[in-house]
């Protein structure tokens, strides 16, 4: 037995507006659905009804349509266009009226769908720190501002982090709780203990804590790179003494050293350098010189004036500093420069040479014929001060010291090797 319908008509599905697509408040939409007949009967003046209503609840968009549908027929049909102006929740009422129909369980349809954001946390702009802005290093504390929004229709409420990164690692970090209803506004200071003590940039970035019904996380996010800069820095960029290669024949020395303007201000005046002078037991020169001021990229070249007469072998250390009561990088304003005074050549014997015997010494006592008594110094090879004291006809050497040459300095500059082999 072979049972068919005559006449069967209804709606079973809508192609717009339709739910999981997201419409703009304001714009216009088609009316797009699709009907249907089941029956081996084509229907003649069947009318259409649409109904839609708005997140209130109520009525704002009502048409209908009369058409025909042959037998076995279907297609997407569609009305009017509907403005959705509000944000919300809406709900869609469709439904189909012929007489000769008499199945009527898919004479209707429903469906609902959604215009705007139901939930959209949104971080929209820094108020602080902007654009301009540079740290100096050394500064702070700071607080960073942010302007936040709900984009959402819903009230929402959610957790706003702040995070600042130097260098790879996390140097600040701060937490606020906000509650916000649909399209409300709001400023959110963070608190106020971000420093900027490291040269280089500042990584900040403040967000929402992820809310898994924001279908949004693109603009849950604030980012912003910060430099932290010297602001007023002198720097010692080179120090030498002249010339380079010291001997024990050397009269006198200078110093070279360059200053330099950094960072996006000027440098300043009432600046001093000093320099010092020290061997292995005193200081032999302290000296403080002026520095003019300086502006970005300028460089400084000053002299010592000073002379040293005679230095004798030994380790010498050369120091030079800054003093700048607002400098603000002091790393960079100091420089020590090490340096060792040799015995250039192989002393000559005077022209009434000095007798001094035996040579060599095997348990470290020399002779020194027809010597009157006098201040003496002993060096080794390496040009280090070993020995001082005064002696007259006999000298002994000091029974710790190793086999090996030696030097004996006396005051007319007369320098004689010292031969000890035990």
């Amino acid at each position: 037995i072979w049972v068919s319908k005559q006449v069967d008509l209804g709606l079973d599905s809508v192609a717009s507006p339709r739910a999981n697509v997201e419409y703009t408040p304001g714009s216009s939409q088609p009316v797009r659905l699709r009907i249907f007949n089941d029956g081996i009967v084509g229907a003649f003046g069947a009318k259409y009804f649409v109904e839609l209503y708005n997140p209130a609840g109520q009525l704002f968009y009502l048409d209908s349509i009369r058409l025909d549908i042959g037998a076995n027929e279907a297609w997407m049909e569609q009305w009017k266009y509907a403005p959705l102006n509000a944000a919300g929740d809406y709900r869609g009422l469709a439904r189909v009226r012929y007489e000769f129909d008499p199945y009527r369980f898919n004479d209707s349809f429903t469906w609902s769908f959604t215009v705007g954001r139901a939930v959209d946390l949104q971080a929209k702009e820094w108020l602080w720190p902007n654009t301009a802005d540079t740290l100096e290093w050394g500064s702070g504390p700071y607080a960073p501002s942010i302007v936040i929004q709900n984009g959402g229709y819903l009230p929402r409420s959610g957790t706003l982090i702040c995070e600042a990164y130097q260098n790879g690692q996390r140097v600040y970090q701060s937490s606020a709780f906000r509650s916000l209803d649909s399209a409300q506004s709001d400023t959110v200071v963070f608190v106020q203990t971000l420093m900027a003590n490291q040269l280089g940039q500042l990584n900040l970035r403040a967000y929402w804590q992820r809310d898994s019904l924001d279908q949004h996380p693109e603009n849950d996010s604030l980012f912003f790179v910060l430099p932290v800069r010297a602001f007023k820095d002198l720097a010692l960029t080179d120090l030498s003494p002249q010339p380079n290669s010291l001997t024990e024949g050397f009269s006198g020395w200078t110093a070279t050293i360059k200053l330099k303007g950094l960072g996006p201000k000027r440098g300043t005046d009432s600046t001093q350098l000093r320099i010092t002078l020290q061997s292995e037991t005193e200081t032999l020169l302290d000296d403080t010189l002026q520095v003019a001021a300086l502006q970005l990229g300028d460089s400084l070249a000053l002299e010592t004036n000073d002379s040293i007469k005679g230095l004798l072998p030994g380790n010498y250390t050369l120091i030079a500093y800054l003093l700048s009561p607002v400098d603000s990088f002091p790393l960079n304003d100091s420089l020590k420069h090490l340096f060792v005074v040799r015995i250039n050549t192989a002393p000559e014997l005077p022209t009434q040479s000095l007798r001094v015997y035996p040579m060599p010494s095997k348990d470290g006592r020399f002779t020194l014929e027809n010597h009157p008594e006098e201040a003496y110094l002993i060096y080794d090879n390496a040009g280090r001060l070993v020995q001082e004291g005064t002696a007259a006809n006999e000298l002994h050497l000091a029974p710790s010291l190793p086999n090996g040459t030696y030097w004996l300095q006396l005051p007319n500059r007369t320098t004689i090797a010292l031969v000890l082999q035990r």
